[in-house]
């Protein structure tokens, strides 16, 4: 139910009322970056008391399309949404703010747990091998096994895999001896969980043990709302200082899309992949490796290319990092170079990437060009602070087509044009 109020109605005329509904687009994914296809999100009312949340009623639900999206309209308000996990419990985000009459987006990054198990002697244990995941409850500071959630099968591959909502868990296994092995984890929601489990002392738990866990922030609803073009701007400069950076869109026209250069606060037409290419290196900016390698890396799955080793990097992003595009693991570890990138692991050797957010967030909008090395491009996205591989016209045109921004003729015409 839309209410609206204090509606202005004169005697002996026609009265023409529009309204825009709040508009609610939803994009699922796991946290290796694949679209979360025919899965079922739910909108529930949320309760906040101190740093409590609960779930209310279930207000209304859907199925995303096989990309992985979903669009409801609902009221605005503050609400919870739910995506089932492997053991039929709700994995939840929480705080997905629907704002009155406005686009809302929200991007769901759901969480995987890949587990292997090896004997004593390093060997991996064969397919059907089956580990139990419990809950963990918290007391005084500490964690204990509380109740099975459900069960993992180890695959032909000899690992196995589950989405396990957000919170802390017990791997578990005993062997034919009764002897109990376990890893304390939190499955945390955008992350890939890696959990390698050995049948040695060291990984032996006994009945009351206690683990010590950090808890990660909140699993929340990551709003992808990017800046409302629609409404009016009281001054041209305004809305360029907001949309510097943005590729825009002519949604009330053919579509042509616009790079606004936020060196010069000026648009420029992209007329097609190759005129995008020359065009935004020619907005480009220096940069040395080491700041590049602070800004984190893009990976969309909507984008299209050569995959030779089927690792979910296309081979020339590989060629841009370093990692091998004809092998799936380059560095040999038995994670997909594709899925350790997602999931923020160094794809080309060991630990994860390190990179600087707060640097990240102020190249948001530019071009940077590696002149350091042969002066590849990457558009640093706006809405994500993720930067994304220049290689080509091809790409350049992907790049214009899937991280394009909306924007009404009104608010384009007060945007100067470039030349």
């Amino acid at each position: 139910m839309f209410d609206v109020y204090n509606i202005a109605v004169e005697a002996n005329k026609n009265t023409t009322f529009e309204y825009v509904f709040s508009d609610l687009s939803l994009s699922v994914k796991s946290a290796s970056g694949q679209a979360a296809a025919n899965t079922e999100v739910k909108l529930y009312a949320q309760t906040v008391n101190g740093s409590t949340y609960t779930l209310g009623d279930l207000l209304t639900s859907g199925k995303t399309d096989s990309s992985g999206n979903l669009h409801l309209e609902y009221p605005a308000g503050t609400y919870a949404l739910a995506v089932t996990d492997s053991f039929k419990r709700n994995n939840i985000f929480w705080n997905a703010v629907i704002k009155d009459q406005q686009a809302n987006r929200f991007n769901l990054s759901l969480n995987v747990t890949r587990v292997t198990l090896a004997s004593g002697l390093g060997e991996l244990m064969p397919a059907n091998t089956v580990l139990k995941v419990y809950s963990l409850y918290e007391s005084g500071g500490y964690f204990y096994k509380d109740k099975e959630v459900g069960s993992i099968k180890l695959a032909n591959n000899k690992q196995g895999e589950a989405l396990l909502a957000d919170g802390p868990y017990l791997l578990s296994y005993i062997d034919k001896n009764k002897i109990e092995y376990g890893q304390a984890f939190w499955a945390q929601n955008g992350k890939i969980n890696k959990l390698n489990l050995k049948m040695e002392k060291a990984q032996q738990i006994e009945a009351g043990q206690k683990f010590t866990l950090s808890r990660p922030a909140l699993s929340v609803a990551i709003s992808a709302s990017t800046p409302n073009s629609s409404s009016s701007a009281t001054a041209s400069g305004s809305l360029v200082k907001r949309l510097a950076g943005y590729i825009l869109l002519q949604v009330e026209d053919k579509g042509q899309a616009w790079y606004l250069n936020p060196k010069d606060a000026k648009r420029y037409y992209l007329a097609n992949g190759a005129a995008a290419y020359q065009i935004m290196r020619q907005s480009g900016v220096g940069i040395t490796d080491a700041d590049l390698r602070k800004i984190p890396i893009g990976v969309d799955s909507r984008f299209s290319g050569n995959d030779s080793d089927g690792d979910l990097l296309p081979d020339g992003l590989e060629v841009a990092i370093g990692s091998n595009p004809n092998n799936s693991d380059s560095d040999g570890d038995g994670y997909l170079d594709g899925e350790e990138l997602r999931s923020g692991y160094n794809p080309n050797g060991p630990g994860s990437l390190s990179y600087d957010l707060s640097f990240a967030a102020k190249q948001k909008g530019k071009i940077l060009l590696q002149v350091q090395k042969n002066g590849e491009a990457w558009y640093v996205n706006p809405q994500d602070g993720k930067r994304y591989y220049l290689g080509n016209g091809d790409l350049a045109f992907q790049v214009m087509r899937y991280l394009s921004l909306g924007i009404s003729n009104q608010d384009l015409n007060q945007i100067s044009i470039g030349q």
